[in-house]
């Protein structure tokens, strides 16, 4: 199955403008290049707010490795096409009987009448289960996980209390530890220099909202015997190779939740697949 794609304007130097298509490699490139420019700072407040220092970046990019020629405004659409895919997928993430199947770069369904309710609300979403792969998934959580967390990490948290009516209480206690988390930041930073720009405070912000949506959603993990157990079923590992398979599994529950979810005839691939990243 093809990975997801979009068409853009795109122009050779010399030539006339042509239309492309962006490809598993262009996109590995620029994903690369704004979680570095993510990491010094370069990132505004805003889906696709960056310091032009990050778009030229990116532009040289795909012309020295490509050697293709890009727009910021291609590039922009190009993150409007994974907000678009983050808003949609992480939706369904969040809520039980939804995983993510890195080996096809798709939204895996527990049930089918699981898949049935959730399209009948949410029709946008059809398209996400069988049609459309996401090769850098990973990268783009990293790209716009902050944007999200913030707005969304109150109502999560409230969500989570909401059963015995204390709405109120979650919010407080999600405001309070932001506050002093943020408080905490500020106070170190101010030490070397003032720091007041919205882009610091949405990343301290951010990370903060990260570890509350990990803490209360995840499911604990599984324990070692247990991964141990179920890897040693498959046929044709080496002790290396089953080592290696327990490490990943026990650090990634997600991975280990598709691993017990596939065909046994697929169990040994799918391992190898990502041993051999």
């Amino acid at each position: 199955m093809a990975p997801e794609s979009q068409t853009g304007e795109v122009s050779k130097k010399g030539k006339s403008p042509r239309y492309f298509t962006w490809t598993v490699e262009m996109d590995r490139i620029l994903s690369a290049v704004l979680i570095d420019q993510l990491n010094l700072g370069n990132r505004l407040n805003g889906k696709l707010a960056w310091k032009q220092v990050a778009w030229t970046a990116a532009i040289s990019a795909l012309k020295e490795q490509l050697d293709i020629d890009v727009t910021k405004q291609n590039i922009q659409s190009r993150l409007k096409t994974w907000n678009k895919h983050y808003t949609i997928i992480s939706d369904m993430l969040s809520k039980s009987g939804f995983s993510w199947d890195y080996a096809r770069g798709m939204i895996h369904v527990s049930e089918k009448s699981v898949w049935n309710a959730w399209i009948k609300e949410h029709p946008e979403a059809a398209p996400y289960r069988e049609k459309i792969s996401i090769e850098n998934w990973e990268d783009i959580c990293t790209l716009f996980t902050q944007d999200h967390g913030i707005r969304e990490g109150a109502q999560n948290l409230s969500e989570s209390y909401g059963n015995d009516g204390s709405d109120d209480h979650a919010t407080n206690i999600f405001e309070d530890r932001l506050l002093r988390r943020s408080s905490s930041s500020s106070d170190s930073e101010s030490r070397k220099r003032k720091q007041r720009s919205s882009d610091a405070l949405h990343a301290v912000l951010g990370r903060m909202v990260d570890c509350f949506e990990k803490f209360l959603s995840e499911p604990p993990k599984a324990s070692t015997k247990m991964v141990l157990e179920k890897v040693s079923k498959v046929p044709d590992l080496d002790r290396t190779q089953l080592l290696l398979a327990v490490d990943l599994f026990r650090h990634d529950q997600i991975k280990f939740e598709t691993f017990c979810d596939l065909p046994d005839n697929l169990k040994r691939h799918w391992i190898m697949i990502h041993l051999n990243r």
